[in-house]
């Protein structure tokens, strides 16, 4: 994630020319992540997924993702498009933060602190990213021990869960599951059902939506 060194568009395109992925891998920090870390990463930051790294992406509605891979990780090999989104591979470049960063920048650049912002009630809950950090979405967290009442938010949003089980508006959840809520929905319920507290993440729009 970011670049660690002075970097040109030239020599990026190179890289890319040649499909010299560990060629581009080296020019960027390489950070170790622990479960529950959260990055909010601005648009133009080069950054890639390791093995063994599962998360959950947010991302801002856009048209442009730029891959610098031109195949999958099948090994199979994407469509031009898929690549450059119609800028071309000429323009794609321009696309790029080429900002060099110092490990300890980079961090505070990007990782952000959860913070608590309600406890009992049901749920204890966090904001992982908040419309301070950006206008294009919000995430929270709710952790549930037993049972906790959702209110109307007059907008829509999106639930994953992403620990325990239990019911969401009386339907049978778990690990994995995601869920839409219209902005018209009622009040629901979210209920664990297990030892452990049902946790779910709710992702919600742009700030003026």
């Amino acid at each position: 994630m970011g670049f660690k060194q002075d970097v040109s568009p030239q020599q990026l395109k190179e890289l890319f020319d040649a499909q010299d992925i560990k060629g581009m891998e080296a020019l960027m920090h390489k950070i170790p992540v622990k479960p529950g870390e959260v990055y909010l990463i601005t648009g133009g930051t080069p950054h890639a997924i390791g093995p063994g790294c599962f998360l959950l992406e947010i991302q801002e509605p856009t048209d442009y993702t730029i891959s610098l891979e031109k195949s999958n990780t099948l090994g199979e090999k994407l469509p031009d498009f898929m690549c450059h989104q119609g800028l071309g591979f000429e323009r794609m470049f321009d696309c790029f933060n080429y900002i060099n960063y110092s490990e300890k920048a980079l961090l505070d650049a990007f990782r952000l602190t959860p913070k608590e912002i309600a406890t009992g009630s049901g749920a204890d809950i966090r904001q992982i990213i908040g419309y301070e950090h950006t206008p294009c979405f919000a995430l929270n967290e709710y952790s549930v021990k037993k049972s906790f009442s959702h209110g109307c938010l007059n907008k829509p949003s999106a639930l994953v869960v992403v620990a325990g089980e239990g019911k969401i508006a009386g339907e049978d959840v778990k690990a994995g599951d995601c869920l839409f809520v219209p902005a018209t929905a009622e009040p629901f319920e979210i209920i664990s059902k297990g030892a452990d507290p049902l946790r779910v993440l709710e992702c919600l729009p742009p700030a003026n939506k």
